[in-house]
């Protein structure tokens, strides 16, 4: 026991390693733990939580906005935010087709009387997808 503990301690220290990033004379950009010899640009990692998209980074935008404002504000924003913009909507609309999807199965499910032990999964991942619409469709 004692011994697992020491290697996930030893892991979780590897994993806050120093990263550096570089270009070769190619201008191919690498990264690594290493720098090259001369060479000593170390790259910032940003926590987030798994699924967020890096919403957590993100400074919502003021909901009063008109949308022709909106627009013109768009031109306005960084690479980066257009970036997580655009993740959000992919996210969005996947959430909603996975909603459909398995409402869909549910409502096929109920229709063949079929057991619980099939339907229940089912609506967990109904409940699932309307949280993940929730989360990425706040502006829709």
């Amino acid at each position: 026991m004692r011994f697992l503990a020491l290697l996930l301690a030893t892991l979780s220290f590897s994993a806050a390693a120093q990263v550096y990033k570089w270009t070769d004379e190619n201008g191919v950009t690498h990264f690594g733990t290493q720098p090259p010899a001369g060479q000593r640009e170390e790259v910032e990692i940003r926590s987030s939580a798994p699924g967020d998209l890096g919403a957590s980074q993100i400074k919502p935008a003021d909901k009063k906005e008109p949308s022709a404002v909106q627009a013109a504000s768009d031109s306005q924003l960084s690479p980066q935010m257009k970036f997580h913009q655009e993740a959000n909507r992919r996210a969005c609309n996947l959430a909603k087709t996975e909603l459909e999807n398995a409402e869909r199965l549910v409502t096929l499910g109920e229709s063949q009387k079929a057991y619980d032990f099939v339907l229940e999964p089912r609506r967990k991942k109904v409940v699932y997808w309307k949280s993940r619409v929730d989360l990425h469709c706040k502006d829709d």
